[in-house]
């Protein structure tokens, strides 16, 4: 599994040829939820890969 895929993210190409969030300038209700949501998995996902390598 990709970082962009356990994240959850999408990159889209702007008119003038940049990489940017397909909602970056767009806010929704509960966004905050969301994003620790989105860390915390993060966070368990690479603890969890680090103990593998230690192991």
């Amino acid at each position: 599994m990709s970082p962009d895929e356990m994240l959850g993210t999408r990159v889209g190409r702007s008119s003038e040829g940049r990489n940017c969030s397909s909602e970056s300038k767009r806010k929704r209700g509960g966004q905050n939820y969301e994003t620790i949501e989105v860390i915390r998995n993060a966070m368990e996902f690479v603890n969890d890969r680090l103990k593998t390598i230690a192991d």
